[in-house]
């Protein structure tokens, strides 16, 4: 964490003391700089602070992930225009105040007799949410399905590193071009 401080600030402390004299390659190289203290940031909440894992729920049962509180409202059947699918109603709260819903869902082809799963994926700045309807699950309860949940803290950041990074690159493109036209 102290390596994506210094890569972040640092970066763009140097791009403050040299405001005076700032050139294209001091602002892409100070982005790329702070690119790769997002990335590192990005990876480190995908990969360390990742929590979640495999549930049986049935309907009205509350579940605890990270910061959030699930709620699993049931399952229905509903058609597509190829094919069958049972989806799931997931309120999604924070304490006992509701947010939104999320319909993950377990599809069925029939032409080529094949079952997939469609993840219901919440993104926003903080972290992303990750939903997934397993199998129903006789043997506990008729009404009780396996849900697997994960939130992915900065994922965000993970993204903006490597927009910041394509930026920096432009950059020190055109700076490297300007000095070849001068010459």
């Amino acid at each position: 964490l102290g390596l994506v401080v210094w890569l972040i600030f640092g970066s763009f402390y140097y791009a403050w003391s040299q405001r005076r004299a700032l050139t294209l390659n001091k602002c892409a190289v100070t982005l790329g700089h702070a690119a790769l203290g997002f990335i590192v940031l990005g990876v480190l909440g995908t990969f360390i602070w990742r929590v979640g894992g495999l549930r049986v729920v049935r309907p009205g049962d509350l579940s605890p992930v990270g910061h959030y509180t699930l709620r699993f409202d049931g399952v229905v059947p509903i058609y597509g225009p190829n094919y069958g699918a049972q989806q799931a109603t997931i309120s999604v709260m924070s304490g006992t105040v509701p947010l939104y819903a999320m319909h993950p869902q377990k599809r069925w082809y029939p032409v080529s007799d094949q079952q997939t799963t469609e993840a219901d994926i919440r993104l926003n700045l903080r972290d992303d949410l990750y939903i997934v309807l397993g199998d129903r699950d006789p043997v506990y309860d008729p009404q009780a399905w396996v849900v697997r949940t994960y939130v992915h803290p900065f994922v965000s950041q993970l993204w903006l590193g490597f927009i910041l990074l394509a930026v920096s690159g432009i950059l020190a493109f055109m700076a490297t071009t300007r000095i070849r036209k001068r010459t």
